[in-house]
């Protein structure tokens, strides 16, 4: 059985709908539930083999949700375990 994670974010209000549909849409690697539809805060749950994976399209999707490139990212091939300073203001991991 596979650990699962959980990734909380907080996001522009209207990106949710988009966000939810590009991670699901990866055939069981995250499930995404809405905390707070005002303030944008969403927590995605996914098994631990895809946490680089899913870091990974965060990164990549940090200048639409954020309106900023991260630093030191490329591409999905790119380095995902920097400590982004993005990341560090948008989202919290916390064990499941």
């Amino acid at each position: 059985m596979n650990a699962f994670r959980t990734l909380t974010l907080q996001i522009p209000p209207h990106h949710i709908g988009f966000v939810k549909f590009i991670l699901e849409g990866y055939d069981g690697m995250a499930l995404v539930s809405t905390l707070d539809p005002k303030s944008g805060t969403v927590v995605i749950h996914y098994p631990l083999p895809f946490h680089k994976d899913l870091l990974a399209i965060v990164d990549d999707l940090s200048p639409l949700l954020f309106g900023e490139q991260a630093p030191g990212t490329r591409t999905l091939a790119g380095d995902v375990d920097a400590g982004h300073a993005w990341r560090r203001r948008n989202c919290v991991t916390v064990p499941h």
